[in-house]
């Protein structure tokens, strides 16, 4: 065999070490490929919540949702929960994502979450609810012949469900209802009456809070602020209360029939148009307010400047949650550096319960539960990430409240 020149040596040589450069790029690739794309490595989620003095009882569903908008929680009763999620854990591919479908499943604390009707996916099509013991659900029709898609809706207790009309949005005059608020019928209210103006009521209609044409733009610009107007349904005994609607609208406002008592918040804080992050540092106070409607008697409450506030810049966004024993609120920021969680509010202090990110929560109609999507920590966010979010639920009452055989979380 000839002897090859030193040059060619060299060349051979760094050829070779490429080679093996190359190789092994590609099997940590490929490593790398399995490890994201495992199963078994982290696909369950992973609440971090203990129970102690303050929550009584945790359940985790182990239901994953990516549209928080769509997760809308609604109770069937103080026990059982209806809720739109994934039909299965949080998809770790491109594919796992393509193929994921939203099912309608119907949860009772302590068991295990099941899939709602016939078709839970078909009942996704349309809007949903549960209240007072009754569901109501939308099914989309597909005809085979021509292709034509319309749906069907119905209401009734589990199993018992019945055909009836299709709700009948009065999309000017609609009262602003978010799911925090407590349904006593699955109906969208309207009053013609209202047709104009923004409103939202209580659970049982018999007081509007009456918020002008234009909170929004109010809450921007401060232009069109007017005062927030209690008033009976049929428009008699208004009192103008003292809160505008530049400082709390309808989408922020809940209502909760265990205390009977209005909630109103601007509870998205940002630095622009209007920097209410600043002006939450300034004042030490981000206020809200809680109003009898049978007295309109009004109660002006703070929570202190803190960590929870968004210190380091971007949007912050919180949610009251009043109940029974305390008053708590959530706090998550945009930013991966404040400190989002779970909060109480007592005589002014505040006290983290737990991190992570608690979004849409509900309250259950005796006050005592609240049930929120869960996201332990900022990573959980990431598409694919091993961490996942969850539907959970907390007791805060006495362990009489709770469910039977609940599955505490450590």
């Amino acid at each position: 065999m000839p002897k090859l020149s030193p040059a060619a040596n060299r060349i051979l040589f760094i050829g070779v070490c490429c080679a093996i450069g190359i190789f092994s790029i590609l099997v940590w690739v490929s490593v790398y490929s399995v490890v994201r794309q495992s199963p078994a490595l982290g696909l369950q989620p992973i609440p971090q919540i203990s129970t102690d003095k303050t929550v009584r009882a945790v359940w985790n569903s182990g239901l994953y949702t990516e549209n928080i908008s769509a997760a809308a929680i609604f109770w069937l009763d103080n026990d059982t929960i209806l809720v739109r999620a994934n039909n299965g854990p949080k998809p770790r591919t491109l594919e796992g994502r393509r193929a994921r479908l939203d099912w309608l499943y119907l949860w009772r604390l302590g068991e295990k979450p099941n899939p709602y009707g016939n078709d839970p996916h078909a009942a996704t099509k349309g809007p949903h609810c549960a209240a007072r013991g009754e569901i109501s659900y939308h099914v989309e029709i597909v005809d085979p012949t021509t292709g034509t898609r319309s749906r069907t809706r119905w209401l009734g207790p589990p199993g018992e469900e019945r055909e009836i009309a299709p709700l009948n949005q009065l999309r000017a005059s609609f009262a602003m209802n978010p799911p925090s608020i407590e349904r006593t019928d699955c109906e969208i209210y309207g009053d013609k009456a209202m047709i104009g103006t923004q409103y939202t009521t209580d659970s049982e209609h018999r007081f509007y809070l009456d918020f002008g044409a234009d909170p929004v733009l109010a809450a921007v610009h401060a232009k069109p602020e007017q005062p927030i107007v209690l008033m009976r349904a049929d428009g008699s005994e208004r009192v103008a209360l003292p809160i505008s609607n530049a400082q709390a609208g309808p989408g922020s406002t809940h209502f909760h029939g265990f205390d009977g008592m209005f909630y109103l918040a601007n509870h998205i804080l940002t630095a622009s148009p209007i920097n209410h992050l600043a002006n939450w540092r300034d004042t030490k106070c981000w206020p809200f307010w809680r109003v009898d409607p049978q007295t309109a008697k009004t109660e002006r409450l703070c929570i202190p400047f803190g960590p929870w506030s968004g210190i380091n810049g971007g949007a912050t966004i919180v949610d009251l949650a009043p109940t029974k024993t305390a008053l708590f609120f959530s706090a998550r920021s945009i930013n991966v550096k404040d400190e989002s969680g779970f909060y109480r509010l007592d005589n002014g202090a505040v006290s983290r319960i737990f991190p992570g990110s608690v979004e849409s929560p509900s309250i259950s109609p005796n006050g005592c539960r609240i049930a929120f999507n869960y996201v332990p920590t900022y990573d959980a966010h990431g598409v694919y990430s091993p961490i996942s979010s969850s539907i959970v639920a907390i007791d805060v009452c006495s362990p009489s409240s709770s469910a039977p055989s609940s599955s505490k979380l450590k």
